[in-house]
Protein backbone atom coordinates (compact mmCIF):
# COMPACT_ATOMS: atom_id res chain seq x y z
CA UNK A 1 0.00 0.00 0.00
CA UNK A 2 0.96 3.42 -0.31
CA UNK A 3 2.07 5.64 2.64
CA UNK A 4 -0.78 7.30 2.41
CA UNK A 5 -2.98 4.49 3.07
CA UNK A 6 -2.98 3.46 6.41
CA UNK A 7 -4.34 0.28 7.63
CA UNK A 8 -4.83 -0.63 11.18
CA UNK A 9 -5.47 -4.33 11.84
CA UNK A 10 -7.22 -5.35 15.72
CA UNK A 11 -5.71 -7.24 17.31
CA UNK A 12 -1.87 -7.25 15.65
CA UNK A 13 -1.61 -10.84 17.27
CA UNK A 14 -3.63 -13.49 17.32
CA UNK A 15 -2.96 -16.34 19.99
CA UNK A 16 -4.60 -19.90 19.27
CA UNK A 17 -4.83 -22.85 21.86
CA UNK A 18 -7.08 -25.54 20.46
CA UNK A 19 -7.22 -27.66 17.08
CA UNK A 20 -10.11 -25.82 15.16
CA UNK A 21 -10.52 -22.51 17.41
CA UNK A 22 -11.39 -19.82 15.13
CA UNK A 23 -10.76 -15.89 15.82
CA UNK A 24 -11.54 -12.52 14.45
CA UNK A 25 -9.99 -9.15 13.59
CA UNK A 26 -10.74 -5.93 12.17
CA UNK A 27 -9.38 -3.82 9.52
CA UNK A 28 -9.77 -0.03 9.41
CA UNK A 29 -8.21 1.43 6.18
CA UNK A 30 -7.69 5.72 5.95
CA UNK A 31 -6.23 7.55 3.19
CA UNK A 32 -7.24 10.16 0.50
CA UNK A 33 -9.41 9.50 -2.67
CA UNK A 34 -7.15 7.23 -4.94
CA UNK A 35 -6.38 9.34 -8.12
CA UNK A 36 -4.19 7.80 -10.10
CA UNK A 37 -5.11 4.50 -9.84
CA UNK A 38 -9.06 3.09 -9.45
CA UNK A 39 -7.90 0.26 -6.81
CA UNK A 40 -4.90 -0.47 -4.99
CA UNK A 41 -4.66 -4.17 -3.70
CA UNK A 42 -2.20 -5.44 -0.88
CA UNK A 43 -2.11 -8.17 1.94
CA UNK A 44 -2.88 -8.44 5.28
CA UNK A 45 -0.04 -11.47 5.84
CA UNK A 46 -0.09 -13.54 9.44
CA UNK A 47 3.43 -15.12 10.23
CA UNK A 48 4.49 -17.63 12.70
CA UNK A 49 7.58 -19.96 11.89
CA UNK A 50 7.30 -21.13 8.59
CA UNK A 51 3.41 -20.84 8.43
CA UNK A 52 2.21 -18.12 6.31
CA UNK A 53 -1.39 -16.66 6.12
CA UNK A 54 -2.22 -13.80 3.93
CA UNK A 55 -5.53 -12.12 3.21
CA UNK A 56 -6.25 -10.17 0.48
CA UNK A 57 -6.65 -6.35 1.23
CA UNK A 58 -8.09 -4.04 -1.84
CA UNK A 59 -8.88 -1.03 -1.39
CA UNK A 60 -11.29 1.54 -3.90
CA UNK A 61 -13.17 4.79 -4.14
CA UNK A 62 -16.67 4.51 -3.47
CA UNK A 63 -18.88 6.52 -6.65
CA UNK A 64 -21.35 9.52 -5.09
CA UNK A 65 -24.58 8.58 -4.79
CA UNK A 66 -24.05 4.98 -4.43
CA UNK A 67 -25.76 2.85 -0.93
CA UNK A 68 -21.93 2.17 0.16
CA UNK A 69 -20.51 6.12 0.34
CA UNK A 70 -19.17 6.11 3.58
CA UNK A 71 -15.42 8.20 3.96
CA UNK A 72 -14.05 5.33 5.73
CA UNK A 73 -15.66 1.68 7.06
CA UNK A 74 -14.53 -1.32 9.07
CA UNK A 75 -15.23 -5.18 8.14
CA UNK A 76 -14.54 -8.31 10.56
CA UNK A 77 -12.63 -11.16 9.11
CA UNK A 78 -11.98 -14.42 10.70
CA UNK A 79 -8.88 -16.91 10.18
CA UNK A 80 -9.19 -19.40 7.42
CA UNK A 81 -10.14 -22.98 8.54
CA UNK A 82 -7.50 -24.40 6.11
CA UNK A 83 -4.78 -23.42 9.46
CA UNK A 84 -2.53 -25.90 10.66
CA UNK A 85 -3.52 -25.72 14.62
CA UNK A 86 -0.23 -26.07 15.79
CA UNK A 87 0.22 -22.21 15.06
CA UNK A 88 -0.27 -19.86 18.42
CA UNK A 89 0.49 -16.86 17.66
CA UNK A 90 0.59 -14.91 14.34
CA UNK A 91 1.85 -11.30 13.68
CA UNK A 92 -0.12 -9.12 11.80
CA UNK A 93 1.86 -7.19 9.57
CA UNK A 94 1.07 -5.48 5.51
CA UNK A 95 2.54 -6.11 2.42
CA UNK A 96 2.51 -4.33 -0.84
CA UNK A 97 1.42 -6.93 -3.71
CA UNK A 98 3.64 -6.03 -7.04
Amino acid sequence: MPASIDVTVVPSVLSFSAIGEKKSFSVQVYGPKIAQQPIISGAIVWKYGHYVVRSPLVVYNILPGTQYGYPSFSMSLKKPDSIDSSMHQKNGIVKHKY
